[in-house]
């Protein structure tokens, strides 16, 4: 199972941001991990250094004294036996949390989604940039979120390749981890389909399509099948659901009936002319599902953002 092992907490005094905070302190102590919390001053001019980092010498360095007063309470109830790294990251928020997720070798990113500014149900461009940008997995808690979830869901894709077989392998790593972690509930749900299903109903015969339909679903299941066995030491407490349907409706469909607190899935990272004007799969899932996302990307992602 997939091991953290130098995780980075994104999140601001002013934000609602206990449960994070809690959150990324409870796996650092079970984990044995190290930790890093970091607050962001946005800053959009070319007057900060090129690292964008600011420590008691910054010219304001009341800004890193109050975040640390505001945290360390918050490091006391989670029982984190560590000293964590505290830090200010000055720039454009996305560009310097993957500088320092780069510049830090974090391993996991995790940060509350931040509120939209007219109250919609839409990311904005920092966690969006992020889900795209950032080469280690990112963890969106959002503010509703339980301080230690319930139920798992883990959104695998049917896509046949050899990324996909590599992704689909990084979301139950780390799913069962988290899942492990947090003696939860895991549900891994797939889909199926036949492209162009409704066009050759009208062209073949019922008897036909049931056993082209029928074929489809068993080769899928086998194929979940042999995918998920390796992670099936989970127990009773580990479900697997195959849904016939697109990928995006199946992982609402299901995410509606299992009410999960967090979904694992996976992105390319790529925007197509789709995902441009509608958003990637995760960006689509937070805005509809009140719940927050573990996404992960391939091996060997390279992000368009320079160290």
């Amino acid at each position: 199972m997939e091991r953290f092992k130098n995780i980075l907490c994104v999140v601001n005094p002013g934000e609602k941001s206990s449960a994070v905070v809690q959150r990324a302190m409870g796996l650092a102590a079970r984990q044995k991990t190290s930790l890093t919390l970091a607050r962001i001053v946005e800053d959009t001019s070319s007057t900060f250094n090129d690292h964008g980092l600011h420590f008691d010498d910054d010219q304001r360095p009341e800004t890193r004294t109050k975040f640390e007063t505001v945290s360390n309470p918050l490091v006391e109830k989670s029982g984190f036996e560590g000293k964590p790294d505290f830090l200010v990251l000055r720039g454009i928020p996305f560009a310097e949390i993957v500088k320092q997720v780069r510049r830090g070798k974090h391993d996991l990113l995790i940060k509350p989604v931040e509120d939209s500014h007219n109250g919609r149900a839409r990311l904005r461009i920092t966690d969006k940039r992020l889900l795209r940008e950032c080469p280690c997995p990112v963890w969106l808690v959002k503010a509703t979120a339980h301080n230690k979830p319930d139920r798992i869901l883990a959104a695998l894709d049917s896509h046949p390749g050899e990324s996909t077989a590599q992704l689909n392998d990084l979301i139950l790593d780390l799913s069962t981890s988290v899942a492990a972690e947090e003696h939860t509930e895991l549900h891994a749900v797939s889909s199926w389909g036949v492209p162009g299903e409704q066009a050759m109903r009208s062209r073949v015969g019922t008897i036909a399509i049931r056993r082209l339909l029928a074929g489809v679903r068993r080769t899928h299941m086998q194929w979940l099948r042999r995918l998920t066995k390796p992670y099936s030491n989970h127990g009773e407490k580990f479900h697997v659901h195959l849904l016939k349907g697109k990928p995006n409706d199946a992982i609402l469909a299901e995410a509606r009936n299992v009410q999960p607190d967090l979904i694992v899935m996976g992105t390319t990272g790529r925007v197509g002319i789709t995902d441009f004007f509608l958003g990637s799969a995760p960006e689509r899932i937070l805005s509809q599902l009140d719940c927050s996302v573990l996404v992960v990307k391939p091996k060997g992602f390279e992000s368009t953002v320079g160290a």
